[in-house]
C-alpha cells in the first residue's frame, strides 16, 4: 500500500489534526508501496464504507475513514466456504475500556465474539479469533498487581481465542512468565502458540510449537506463533531467533500437516525485516499457494499488505482501540473476496456488527466478565483520585511545545519531586529515554489508574554520583544523538513507544557548566544505556555504576507523588 502517514488512533489532542485529514491519508498505513493497491488507487476503485459497517458485502474497495476503519476486497468468484477472522493485538492491559477513549471492555468483547460466532454457525461459516501478543504492561489493572498481568490473565482466559502468541512485554518478568506457566498457558491449551519462545530450564516451548485446529465445518488450520528476535526476555525464558527456529525438525513436521489454511500470529513489526519475510519464505517453499494469514503486532499501527494472491498481512493497532475483522472465502486452495475492516471498539459499532441493541447485546457470560473486571478495579483502588491536571500533556510533542509531557517531566516534575537544594557547584540532573511516557496526561481528574497508563513499569530510580560537568555534557550529547546503537539500547524494551519528534533521550533543561559536578538521576532501566555511554567516552575512569537513589522512589511513584503534591483539584496553577 502507499506510504500514508501511520497516525495514532487513540483519541488525543495530538492526533486530532491527523484524524481530520482525508480518508485516503488514513486508509492503509504501511511501510512500502504495493503495486496492486496503487493500481486500485489509480483506477479510482477506492470507496469509503461507513464506520462500523459489516465487511460481509463484497466490493472492489480500499478505504479508511480517518478514525480507524478500512476495507480491502477483491472479487474472484463466489464458490467456497466463508471464513470470519477477528484479530486483536498489543492490548497492554486495556481490557476495561478507555476513560479518555473507546469504552468497550472485555465483557463487551466476549459478547461480540459470542454473537459473531453464533451468526457464523447459523450461516454455515467459519469463525477464527486471534491475538498477536503483549497482553500486559500499560494499565493499572495490568501492572498495579504484585505480579504484572495477574488479573489480566484471569480475565483473558475467558475469551475463546483460536490462536494466541506471546509478546515481548509478556516475556519481560520472570514472575509473570512463572505465573503464565502455572495458570494462563494451561488454561488456553492448544490455542497458545510460542514457536520460538522456550522455557530456559527445559528448552521446551512455553506453549505449543504449532497447533492443528479442526473447525466446526471440517477444515484444518495450521497455526504458528512467533515473537521477534527479542533479547531481553526474563531469565527463565529463551527466545530463539526466527531464522534458527525455522530450521528445526518441528517446522518440517508442521509443514507436513495437510491444512486448508495457515494462520501465523506474529508479534513482529511487519516493516522491520527480516523475521516476517523469513516466516513467509519458509512457508512458501513448502506451500507456494496455500491460503496464508500473517496476523502481526508490536508496531502499534493499523497495517495491511499483500505478499501474494493468497497471503495477506494485517496489524490491528493497539490498546484494544481496534479489532481487525477479515472475511473471505476459501475454495480450490485459494482465497477469494478478501475483505478487511478495522472496527473501533465502540458499543455502537458492536451493535451494528451483531444486529443487536443496547438491551440485547450483552450476554450472560459477558456480564459476568464485566463484573469480574469491576471487582479487580475496585480491589486495586484504580479509580481513586490523586489530583487534577489543568492541561492535557502529550508525550508525542516536541520539548518546545508548552503541552509537551516530556518538557513537564524534565523541567517541572523531576526538579520538584527529586532534586535537593543546590549545593556549592553540585547539582541534581535528570535524564530519561523518550519511550518512557506511554500515554498522555489528560486535563481533569487524575486517578491512580491514569498514572499507571503513563508509566506502568515501577522501575527503581538510580543515580550516577558526582559526574563532572564536562563529562556530562558529552554524555547527554551522545544520548540525544541519532546514533542507532544508542537507540537500540534505549528502546530495547519498548521501541514502539518512542516519541518520533524527540531524540532518544531528553534531560534537565538547565545549562550544564563544565566546572560543576552533577548527580545524574534516572530509571534503573536507563542506567544500562547511560552507563555504556559513560564507559565508552571515559574508559579511564570506569567502569561507572549507578547506585540506588536516596529517596527510594520508583518511576510510577514519581508521578503519584507529583500529582498528589502539586496538582490539587481546583487549583488555579500547577
Amino acid at each position: 500500500p502507499p506510504p500514508f502517514p501511520c497516525c495514532p488512533f487513540a483519541p488525543s489532542p495530538a492526533n486530532r489534526s491527523c484524524i481530520a485529514h482525508s480518508s485516503l491519508e488514513m486508509s492503509v498505513p504501511s511501510c512500502s508501496a504495493n503495486p496492486w493497491l496503487v493500481m486500485l488507487l489509480l483506477l479510482g476503485l477506492l470507496v469509503v464504507p461507513a464506520l462500523g459497517g459489516s465487511p460481509s458485502n463484497p466490493s472492489t474497495s480500499v478505504r479508511g475513514n480517518g478514525f480507524g476503519t478500512a476495507s480491502v476486497e477483491r472479487l474472484r468468484g463466489s464458490a467456497g466456504t466463508w471464513f470470519n477472522v477477528l484479530h486483536v493485538t498489543d492490548v497492554h492491559g486495556w481490557i476495561y475500556g478507555h476513560r479518555h477513549g473507546f469504552p468497550a471492555d472485555y465483557g463487551d468483547f466476549l459478547s461480540l465474539v459470542q454473537h459473531l460466532r453464533a451468526q457464523a454457525e447459523a450461516a454455515n461459516e467459519e469463525f477464527v479469533l486471534v491475538d498477536s501478543g503483549d497482553l500486559i504492561e500499560g494499565t493499572g489493572l495490568s501492572d498495579a498487581t504484585p505480579i504484572h498481568g495477574e488479573d489480566i490473565f484471569k480475565v483473558v482466559q475467558h475469551i475463546p481465542f483460536s490462536v494466541m502468541t506471546i509478546g515481548n512485554h509478556d516475556l519481560g518478568h520472570a514472575t509473570t512468565t512463572d505465573l503464565m506457566m502455572k495458570t494462563f498457558i494451561p488454561a488456553m491449551g492448544d490455542a497458545y502458540i510460542t514457536s520460538n519462545s522456550l522455557w530456559a530450564a527445559s528448552k521446551e516451548p512455553m506453549g505449543k510449537r504449532y497447533s492443528v485446529l479442526q473447525t466446526s465445518l471440517g477444515h484444518t488450520i495450521l497455526a504458528l506463533g512467533f515473537v521477534y528476535n527479542f533479547k531481553q526476555a526474563a531469565e527463565t525464558t529463551i527466545v530463539e531467533t526466527v531464522e534458527h527456529s525455522l530450521r528445526q525438525d518441528w517446522f518440517d513436521e508442521a509443514m507436513a500437516v495437510p491444512a486448508d489454511m495457515i494462520v501465523v500470529a506474529a508479534h513482529i513489526d511487519p516493516c522491520s525485516p527480516p523475521e516476517l519475510r523469513d516466516i513467509y519464505s519458509a512457508i512458501r517453499v513448502r506451500h507456494p499457494h496455500k491460503p496464508l494469514l500473517l496476523l502481526v503486532g508490536h508496531r502499534h499501527q493499523l497495517h495491511f499488505d499483500k505478499y501474494d494472491d493468497n497471503c495477506f498481512v494485517v496489524e490491528s493497532g493497539r490498546f484494544f482501540n481496534n479489532i481487525g475483522y477479515m472475511r473471505f472465502q476459501i475454495a480450490g486452495n485459494a482465497m477469494h473476496n478478501f475483505g478487511l475492516q478495522w472496527v473501533n471498539t465502540t458499543l455502537d459499532n458492536f451493535y451494528r456488527l451483531t444486529a443487536t441493541t443496547s438491551q440485547s447485546f450483552l450476554t450472560k457470560e459477558g456480564q459476568a466478565l464485566k463484573d469480574m473486571i469491576a471487582g479487580f478495579v475496585e480491589e486495586l483502588h484504580l479509580k481513586d483520585v490523586l489530583g487534577c491536571s489543568q492541561t492535557t500533556y502529550d508525550p508525542s510533542l516536541p520539548l518546545s511545545d508548552d503541552a509537551s509531557f516530556y518538557r513537564l517531566l524534565v523541567d517541572v516534575i523531576a526538579p520538584r519531586v527529586l532534586f535537593e537544594e543546590c549545593k556549592a557547584r553540585q547539582h541534581d540532573f535528570y535524564i530519561t529515554n523518550t519511550g518512557f511516557l506511554r500515554y498522555p496526561l489528560f486535563e481533569g481528574v487524575v486517578t491512580r489508574d491514569d498514572v499507571f497508563t503513563i508509566n506502568p513499569f515501577n522501575d527503581p530510580l538510580v543515580v550516577f554520583e558526582s559526574v563532572p560537568g564536562a563529562a556530562l555534557r558529552r554524555i547527554v550529547s551522545k544520548a540525544a544523538s541519532s546514533d542507532a546503537a544508542v537507540a537500540a539500547m534505549a528502546f530495547r524494551r519498548a521501541f514502539e513507544f518512542r516519541a518520533e519528534s524527540l531524540p532518544p533521550f531528553v534531560h534537565t533543561l538547565d545549562p550544564i557548566h563544565d566546572g560543576d559536578v552533577y548527580n545524574v538521576i534516572m530509571a534503573a532501566y536507563d542506567s544500562f544505556t547511560i552507563g555504556h555511554i559513560y564507559d565508552d567516552l571515559f574508559p579511564e575512569t570506569g567502569p561507572h555504576h549507578a547506585v540506588p537513589f536516596s529517596k527510594k522512589l520508583t518511576t510510577t511513584e514519581l508521578f503519584i507523588q507529583y500529582v498528589e503534591q502539586f496538582m490539587p483539584c481546583g487549583s488555579e496553577a500547577l
